[in-house]
């Protein structure tokens, strides 16, 4: 509720999941600065989409390369199962 006489503020929440999978959340008062500061983290956010995107785009290409690369030169790796007959 506000009173008469009090200012109205704009806060800036980024709400995320951290690298523990758990949701964080940022409240941030800017002030007068706000266009200012909001700008600078959505072009930070869009930076950041766009570096992982690359970064997912070029591991693709290099497990293609790889995949490739082993069906050409017709090496394979097999995996064999533990022995579960012996007796421990």
């Amino acid at each position: 509720m506000l009173l008469h006489g009090e200012r109205k503020d704009v806060f800036t929440i980024i709400e995320y999941i951290d690298g523990f999978n758990q949701k964080q959340t940022l409240i941030f008062d800017f002030g007068k600065k706000i266009e200012e500061a909001q700008r600078k983290i959505y072009d930070r956010m869009l930076a950041f989409r766009f570096a992982r995107e690359g970064l997912l785009e070029s591991q693709k290409l290099t497990d293609k390369n790889v995949k490739q690369q082993s069906l050409s030169t017709g090496r394979t790796t097999s995996i064999e199962a533990p022995n579960c007959d012996s007796k421990t």
